[in-house]
């Protein structure tokens, strides 16, 4: 079977289309967590020297930022968003690859209307 170049053109956006709905049925996240700890310098210093913490990252998914610290007897996730409130499909990502697990059980949750905070007990 032969295709003309117009009809190649044409069933590209429908591959991609199909490809992102099907991603979505089967509970694909497209979230991206990105590491910018450098870019808060003065912050995770002054974290580190002020608190029992051993590791201090920040991360952003998108306008959201992440605060992540560990220590001998818990960790903490912080969640911050200034234009909105957090999303919960945002937490349970941060929960997911910060402390690996699937669900929030163990973590205890404070939200407020921009923040959320985490813990998991050690």
């Amino acid at each position: 079977m032969k295709m003309s170049l117009r009809g190649f053109f044409l069933e590209i956006p429908l591959y991609f289309w199909l490809e992102k709905a099907y991603n979505r049925l089967k509970g694909g996240s497209r979230m991206k967590m990105i590491d910018v700890t450098n870019s808060h310098y003065d912050l995770v210093t002054k974290q580190l020297e002020c608190s029992d913490a051993s590791i201090v990252k920040v991360y952003t998914l998108g306008p959201t930022t992440v605060f992540y610290s560990a220590a001998p007897t818990h960790k903490n996730i912080i969640v911050i968003n200034k234009n909105r409130p957090v999303r919960a499909k945002e937490i349970d990502f941060a929960i997911a690859k910060l402390f690996q697990q699937n669900n929030r059980d163990n973590v205890e949750i404070l939200e407020a209307h921009n923040f959320v905070e985490l813990e998991l007990r050690l």
